[in-house]
């Protein structure tokens, strides 16, 4: 269960909202009050238009009216892909699929001198994940999927000794952890032989 916030993010930087397309694929244990089994599928958050509508929505990513049509949720998949392509070591902004996006993208500066998409409705949220690409770009030597194999959450590492493994602590950590202590507990126990 995800808790929605009825208020409206503030501008972000674009590594906030393309972290965010990046995760709508993920495995089955990362949300947080949910406990994944073996074998439970991955999430697709970006399978249909109200899922995309409400994961985004959820996560803050500053989304229009309406649900994206197919073509939308085609444009946003591309550019997750690409976003995905650079902790694999892949081109992020310069790959070859996203050249007609990026063709098509124009931008504009708000009076606080903030780059917005001149585009509106979906076409606009897909150019405004464009620019987070650079970023990720930028941040890349920095950029970990969760060690939690039911997780596989992208995150930017910002430890001092960029060795943080887990994208939270407090739940995939806990999790991982607390699943080896059980089963070096099983594994110790007379019981179990």
């Amino acid at each position: 269960m995800v808790v929605r916030s009825n208020v409206s993010h503030a501008a972000r930087d674009g590594l906030h909202d393309i972290l965010r397309l990046a995760n709508t694929s993920h495995g089955p244990g990362a949300h947080y009050r949910v406990r994944a089994r073996l074998g439970d599928p991955d999430h697709d958050h970006l399978a249909t238009a109200g899922e995309a509508r409400t994961y985004l929505g959820d996560h803050e990513v500053e989304i229009p009216p309406g649900n994206p049509r197919a073509a939308d949720l085609a444009d946003l998949r591309r550019v997750r892909a690409a976003a995905c392509g650079v902790v694999e070591g892949g081109p992020g902004a310069a790959d070859p699929d996203l050249g007609p996006l990026i063709e098509r993208a124009r931008y504009r500066l708000t009076p606080e001198g903030r780059m917005r998409p001149a585009n509106r409705g979906w076409r606009g949220v897909t150019d405004a994940m464009l620019p987070g690409l650079l970023e990720l770009d930028r941040v890349r030597d920095r950029l970990r999927v969760c060690a939690n194999p039911a997780c596989r959450f992208l995150f930017v590492d910002r430890s001092r000794n960029a060795a943080r493994r887990w994208c939270e602590m407090a739940v995939c950590g806990n999790r991982v952890k607390g699943r080896r202590f059980r089963h070096r507990l099983s594994a110790a126990s007379p019981a179990s032989g």
